[in-house]
């Protein structure tokens, strides 16, 4: 009988190696990632043109922010909001950097200007709603 490949669920932990355990991340989860990956050449192609593109640079933010890279995340953010300072999606993962990095008041700003262009706006209702610890107005009062 072979022993069980290191990382496999009938290794023993002490076998396993740092990050390998990836039962928590569904399928679809890790085929974004690696589609975001492979489109980084292409994406970096298109944040170098002579041309600033929003798409680009949010693209860049957020493949930056799936990879932990928090500081290239909000650099990239901060210049798709520069180009265009009511793309809501890139105002999200922002405020998502912030939230990330320990800073919920710069964090609750960016969902609170996603809300007041977009008062339904789901996203931001849920990170507002996390931020404030899990307890929506609607919870706390009964209803």
């Amino acid at each position: 009988m072979t022993a069980p490949h290191p990382g496999t669920p009938d290794s023993a932990p002490s076998e396993r190696r740092p990050g390998s355990d990836l039962s928590h991340w569904s399928a679809g989860s890790l085929f974004g990632i690696l589609l975001l990956i492979a489109a980084l050449p292409y994406v970096n192609t298109l944040a170098k043109a002579s041309e600033p593109n929003l798409a680009a640079y949010d693209h860049l933010g957020y493949i930056a922010l799936r990879q932990r890279d928090f500081g290239r995340a909000e650099q990239r953010f901060k210049i798709a909001l520069s180009l265009n300072p009511v793309d809501n999606q890139a105002r999200l993962h922002l405020g998502t950097v912030y939230a990330l990095t320990g800073r919920p008041a710069e964090a609750r700003r960016e969902y609170e200007s996603v809300l007041a262009s977009d008062p339904k706006n789901a996203a931001a209702l849920a990170a507002l709603d996390k931020l404030s610890g899990g307890t929506p107005a609607s919870k706390s009062s009964g209803h």
